[in-house]
């Protein structure tokens, strides 16, 4: 009781932000009151409920706000319109920090237990599952369970989407992506179009369990792909413009498919990582050949740096690439956009001010093509 009165409590911590009071007494002390009956429970490890002590570490590790405080400083404003962010609270889940030890002692418990697919306490193994996805996302590393067969969902077939969402990856299957990475990036297009169809009222999703299913395997599928490092040799030509694509594609579930606010910072820790991969590989001849690609992780990085100090590195590249291109007005960005991993309603707001200032440095310096990668 007292660990579910504590997660209680962080949760309206959340949604009074950003007046967040750390020294919360009812927090602080359902708190305290959990971590005492766990310490007795665990003195008879024979008799505790096992399924009530995951849940009670789970609440425990879980349930931090204290970073949510610490990134409030960095980034005030959502660089993206992010649909349906409320479905499954991962707005409010996806404000709050884990605690390392108690993530540790609970995953023993759990494979103490016999795994994810052997707890029987009503919605535990599920809560568990969104909570390692929503780990793996936030701290940019693989889930550690497998998905949750009980939540798989299959597609028959893929949807036909609009224009031409999403087709320029086929023809990067084999130079920067894998069949692996390519089926997932379909999935997001997928879901995309979904998304896009509920959110104009076209085709409204029926069953949102359904559909938190399937956004919960993709997001899943997508924080599993290998590193870079991890493929086989020869399984692509180029790793750098595969690593690119796979932060990109990060970027864009936390935006769209998977959304995240921004007080958790992972938009600026994504921008920081697509800019440092760019940076390394900016010799690469990968960019003379797909420069349409750059152009889109350019976009999509640019606008996750928003209120960041790399904003100001991916409007410069964005100046010297689009002159390259001699591409002139928003529309005809965002139409090369659309052609990988793009959703109006939810990157054109933010896409049209980085634009903003694009123009504003390209009248500046001409647009000099010497940082572009590759260029």
């Amino acid at each position: 009781m007292h660990a579910l009165l504590f997660g209680a409590a962080v949760h309206m911590d959340v949604l009074r932000r950003p007046r967040i009071n750390l020294d919360n007494p009812i927090r602080l002390h359902h708190k305290v009151q959990t971590m005492k009956l766990l310490k007795e429970e665990l003195r008879s490890p024979e008799k505790m409920p096992l399924d009530d002590v995951i849940l009670s570490v789970l609440a425990l590790g879980t349930n931090e706000v204290e970073t949510m405080v610490k990134n409030t400083s960095y980034q005030t404003r959502a660089p993206f319109n992010s649909p349906l962010s409320s479905a499954q609270w991962l707005d409010v889940y996806g404000s709050m920090s884990s605690v390392p030890a108690h993530v540790v002692a609970m995953r023993s418990l759990v494979r103490r237990r016999g795994g994810l697919e052997s707890i029987e306490l009503h919605g535990l193994a599920e809560v568990l599952s969104l909570s390692d996805i929503l780990g793996s996302t936030q701290h940019m590393c693989k889930p550690y369970w497998p998905l949750l067969r009980r939540a798989i969902t299959t597609d028959d077939a893929h949807s036909v989407s609009p224009r031409n969402l999403g087709q320029a990856f086929q023809t990067l299957v084999s130079f920067g992506i894998n069949i692996n990475a390519a089926n997932v990036l379909q999935s997001m297009v997928d879901l995309t179009f979904n998304i896009e169809s509920h959110c104009r009222g076209i085709n409204l999703i029926s069953d949102l369990k359904v559909f938190i299913e399937k956004r919960n395997t993709i997001q899943h599928s997508l924080m599993s792909l290998p590193t870079g490092d991890e493929l086989e040799y020869g399984e692509i030509s180029s790793v750098c413009l595969y690593e690119s694509i796979r932060h990109a594609a990060i970027i864009y579930s936390v935006a769209v498919t998977f959304p995240l606010p921004p007080v958790s910072g992972i938009f600026r820790k994504l921008a920081g990582s697509l800019k440092d991969i760019l940076e390394k590989s900016k010799l690469d001849p990968c960019w003379q050949l797909y420069p349409k690609t750059l152009l889109w992780m350019l976009i999509l990085g640019g606008i996750a740096a928003l209120e960041t100090t790399h904003r100001a590195w991916y409007v410069r590249n964005l100046a010297a690439l689009s002159n390259a291109l001699d591409l002139t007005e928003w529309k005809d960005i965002a139409e090369e956009a659309e052609n990988y991993l793009w959703l109006e309603s939810a990157c054109d707001a933010g896409g049209s001010s980085l634009w903003d200032e694009v123009k504003n440095e390209r009248l500046l310096d001409g647009g000099d093509v010497t940082e572009i990668p590759g260029f």
